[in-house]
Order: structure tokens, then sequence, then C-alpha cells
């Protein structure tokens, strides 16, 4: 019931499993995959499992995520 549980390991809930798995089935359709969630004011980006290891393009994720966030707070900020 955490708010921040990530899960024991990569892919381990049985949504993301199929939703990575139609992903794989269908890779000529998408050039990136966001997810929307309604609580909280977060931006995840993948292996939010782990604390230790960070995919490689990590920094590329990085400065992506601070242009999106950067564009939402210029327009919903008060």
């Amino acid at each position: 019931c955490s708010d921040t549980f990530a899960g024991p390991l990569a892919d381990s809930e049985p949504e993301t499993i199929a939703i990575e798995n139609y992903i794989k089935k269908n890779t000529a359709d998408y050039d990136a995959f966001i997810t929307v969630h309604t609580y909280g004011l977060w931006w995840f980006t993948p292996w939010g499992y782990s604390t230790s290891e960070l995919p490689a393009d990590y920094n590329d994720l990085l400065a992506k995520v601070k242009i999106g966030t950067a564009a939402i707070k210029a327009v919903y900020s008060n």
C-alpha cells in the first residue's frame, strides 16, 4: 500500500508485463511510451525499481524529463 513501492524487480507487476509484451510485439509503432499518473506530482523514468542501477541513456532521459516538466510548469504553475 505504499505510494512509492517500486516492486521487487523490473517488470514485476502483471500490468507492466502486459504493456511491455504488447509494445515489444509492435515496436515499429512506438518512438516513446509515457504513462500518466494522476496521483502526486511525479515524473517516472525507467529503472525506477533500483536506486543503484541506471539505464545507459539515463542522462538523455533526464534531459527530456526536465524539458517536459519545465513545459508543464510554464503552463500550469501559479
